[in-house]
């Protein structure tokens, strides 16, 4: 079985489709779907074994070479030694920058706008196990968590700094 994206445009009866490329050992699915400045699709991608849930973000481009992949990630080296990567939701900033929250390691990965990792969010922040991101009309961050220190789910709000 086969995943990609279908586009449809509403005020036309065209469409446009391209498939995932898929990983070696398995299905992948695009779990969330962010578009960035350039209204190319960024993509949480999963893939889920038995033995693994690891993931990927990847940057497809949409105009003018529909489901040509502009970048990948697939974690930081040094935050992803334990854990596999496993990305669970995804916001793109009015800045570009890609905010990711990484499950197992309970951090948010910072990107810039071509996937380069900049930096994370976290515990030294106050932010503990992140789960859910968005971002509101005043362009302030809410990160959704289901355990911090005193063991009660909170909604952190920051205000971004473009």
């Amino acid at each position: 079985m086969e995943s990609g994206i279908e586009i449809f445009y509403l005020k036309s009866d065209q469409n446009q489709e391209f498939v995932f490329t898929t990983y070696s050992n398995g299905n992948c699915s695009p779990e969330k779907i962010a578009s960035d400045m350039n209204g190319d699709i960024i993509c949480v991608i999963q893939n889920e074994s038995s033995t693994t849930w690891n993931g990927k973000i990847v940057s497809y481009d949409i105009s003018p070479s529909l489901g040509q992949i502009k970048w990948a990630y697939a974690g930081h080296e040094d935050i992803n030694i334990v854990r596999k990567f496993s990305p669970s939701d995804i916001v793109i900033t009015s800045a570009g920058l890609v905010l990711t929250v990484d499950y197992y390691s309970n951090i948010i990965h910072v990107l810039s706008t071509n996937g380069v990792f900049l930096t994370f969010i976290g515990t030294r922040e106050g932010v503990f196990s992140p789960r859910s991101l968005n971002i509101d009309k005043e362009r302030q961050l809410q990160i959704g968590s289901d355990e911090t220190e005193d063991e009660s789910a909170k909604i952190y709000v920051a205000k971004l700094i473009s």
